[in-house]
Order: C-alpha cells, then sequence, then structure tokens
C-alpha cells in the first residue's frame, strides 16, 4: 500500500531534534560542567592541602629524628638556609617532600640580586674556628660554617669580590662584646675566588675583631686547612665543595621556611611554637622589634587562603594567616618566640 505525501513528510521530521532541543540539551550539560568543576578543583586543592600537610609531618619526623642523633639537643639544629640539606638524609634524600604541590612558581617573590652575575654563588665547604670563643648558634661549637645567610657568616653586601666571579663572605664573632650587643660584620672579611679545578683562593682582607681572637680554617672534616688566619695571612686554597642556596619563593628546593629560633626551643616547654611554615623563603625571620622582614609579604597561604603549619611537638595544622600572625602580640608570645630566645631577642 503506497503512503500518502502527508505521512512521509510527519516521518521525516521525527529523524533528528529540534533546534529547541538541542539548545536545551547543551545548557543542561553547561550546567553540569559548571557544577562539576568546581567540585573536582576542591577535591584536588584538598589532595594537594593535604599532601602537604603529610610533608610537613615528615619534616618534623626528620627534625626529631635528627635531634635523636644530637642527644635531643635543639642548638645542633641551624634554623637557616642550611636546614634543608640537614634533614635531606633523614626523609630518604627525597626533594618532593620539601615542595607544597600547590606552590606556584608564578606567584614567586622577585628575588633580589645580591651577587653579580644574577647566578647563586658556590661556597667551599669551610668553617672558621675562633680559638678564644664559643657559639651557641653552633651548639657551644668554636666553629663558624662559611654561609651566605647565617647567624654569624653572611655574604656581603658593601664588599664586593676583587675579580670576576668572586665574592667576600663576612664572620661577626664578637658580638655582645665589641659594640653593645650590635652586629656590625666587620670581625673578619674573606675573599672567595672561584678556580678552574673547582677549588676556591680564600683571602683575608680585614680582622677587626679583638687582637686575641685568633681564627684557624677547618675543612669538611675538621681539618685544619691555615692557622692563625688573619689579613696578613697567605691565601689558602680550599678543594671541598658544597652548593649552599639562597632559597627564592617558589624554589623547587622548599616551600617551607624554618624559624630562625629553632636553635632556642625548648623541648619541653615549645611544643606550640612554629617550627616550619608555608613561607616564600626557607628562613622565617620574624623575631625583634622590629623583625627583620614583613610576615605579610613571605607568609604563603597557598590552600584556599589558608597555610599549614608545623609545630614543634610535631602537629600539623592548617591555620588562616589571622590564626597565626606573629605580629599579634599574643600569637607571637604562644605560638613564636621560644621560652628563651637568642641573639638578644626579646
Amino acid at each position: 500500500m503506497q503512503k500518502s505525501p502527508y505521512n512521509m513528510k510527519t516521518s521525516r521530521f521525527r529523524i533528528g531534534f529540534t533546534l529547541i532541543e538541542l539548545l536545551v540539551v547543551i545548557a543542561i550539560i553547561a550546567i553540569l560542567i559548571g557544577l562539576l568543576v568546581p567540585a573536582v578543583q576542591g577535591v584536588l586543592q584538598s589532595a594537594a592541602r593535604m599532601n602537604c600537610s603529610s610533608n610537613l609531618h615528615n619534616i618534623g619526623e626528620a627534625y626529631h629524628v635528627y635531634l635523636d642523633t644530637k642527644s635531643n639537643k635543639p642548638k645542633a639544629f641551624k634554623g637557616d638556609s642550611t636546614w634543608v640539606a640537614t634533614l635531606m638524609p633523614f626523609v630518604e634524600n627525597s626533594t618532593a617532600i620539601f615542595h607544597c604541590p600547590s606552590d606556584d612558581k608564578s606567584t614567586a617573590v622577585t628575588p633580589v640580586e645580591v651577587v653579580p652575575p644574577s647566578t647563586t654563588p658556590t661556597l667551599p665547604n669551610v668553617s672558621i674556628s675562633n680559638r678564644n670563643h664559643i657559639y651557641t648558634e653552633y651548639g657551644n661549637s668554636p666553629d663558624i660554617p662559611m654561609a651566605l645567610d647565617g647567624p654569624r657568616s653572611r655574604l656581603s653586601k658593601t664588599v664586593k669580590g676583587t675579580t670576576p666571579g668572586s665574592f667576600v663572605i663576612e664572620f661577626e664573632v664578637t658580638v655582645g662584646v665589641d659594640q653593645g650587643g650590635i652586629s656590625d660584620w666587620d670581625d673578619l672579611r674573606i675573599l672567595v675566588e672561584p678556580q678552574p679545578d673547582g677549588s676556591f683562593k680564600l683571602t683575608p682582607l680585614s680582622t677587626g675583631a679583638f687582637a686575641a681572637d685568633v681564627f684557624d680554617v677547618k675543612g669538611p672534616t675538621g681539618e685544619i686547612l691555615a692557622s692563625d688566619f688573619h689579613k696578613n695571612s697567605t691565601p689558602v686554597i680550599a678543594p671541598a665543595l658544597k652548593q649552599v642556596t639562597e632559597v627564592q619563593p617558589g624554589s623547587a628546593l622548599t616551600s617551607y621556611g624554618i624559624s630562625s629560633q629553632a636553635s632556642y626551643f625548648d623541648l619541653n616547654n615549645d611544643g606550640t611554637r612554629v617550627l616550619a611554615i608555608e613561607y616564600r623563603k626557607d628562613t622565617v625571620k620574624i623575631f625583634g622589634s622590629p623583625p627583620p622582614e614583613a610576615w605579610a609579604t613571605y607568609m604563603a597561604p597557598r590552600h584556599r587562603n589558608t597555610l599549614n603549619v608545623l609545630f614543634l611537638h610535631g602537629n600539623v595544622d592548617t591555620k588562616s594567616p589571622a590564626e597565626i600572625d606573629p605580629t599579634v602580640p599574643l600569637i607571637y608570645l604562644h605560638n613564636w618566640r621560644p621560652t628563651t630566645p637568642g641573639g638578644g631577642i626579646r
């Protein structure tokens, strides 16, 4: 039986969707995507926060294991840029533990160039030993490790190197005695000149310390490289190398800052103090009046305006910046300042 033209026309119109139906389907899909994407982002952000919290927990465990090897003496741990290298062997040399998954390098504060050219200087693995002093910052040792930003050794910002690639390290060996507790950083300055074979030539430029102070240069195992090292001494060659990095915001080396007062913590009384926190520098220097750096500039709330905090007793909490703000006196006393701070901090 032959179909009528009317029935054939009706059949053709029922084969697909109308334009309105397509628009409705597209709108529904768009709404579902709009609802799903924030949920997925929330799950990913929560996972990143938990991963970051786990990192800090592992750092806390590594810190306490390290202290176990040092008879539980916090003074053996330096709250400076060497802390990552110190704890690295206690986390199976995992660099990932020191990096937060939410650390966005695009939000990093621009590093301040302090040495031309703009490369991180490599330091010889040496220490300056003072025969007449010991230093609480280094576990009551007479040795001051050469460092870019240590409590008694730093890269000079005023005295520049005299040859390409060279730089000057200055030491504060008598603070508290020579200037009434004021660091003048003129006790000993050493010109460091990298050599083609990877060694370093160390030349003393000045000695402003007391005449009674006698300095020796020690190698990585404590061997004496030069005795009675002063401004008229013959330059010494230091063959051993160590890479010391001034960790900058967003660096792959660490997303966390260690308390610069870590050497002064009391394990029995300072459990609520911040040991490490999400930060845009490797060391948190917010102590003193005025503090050396602004908390608001370097704190890093990477997880929906919150940040993870590792306390000395090993607990990791997620806090808003306001909840852990050291500029608030009560928070500073309860969560930051050691019971017995060092370095002239009150």
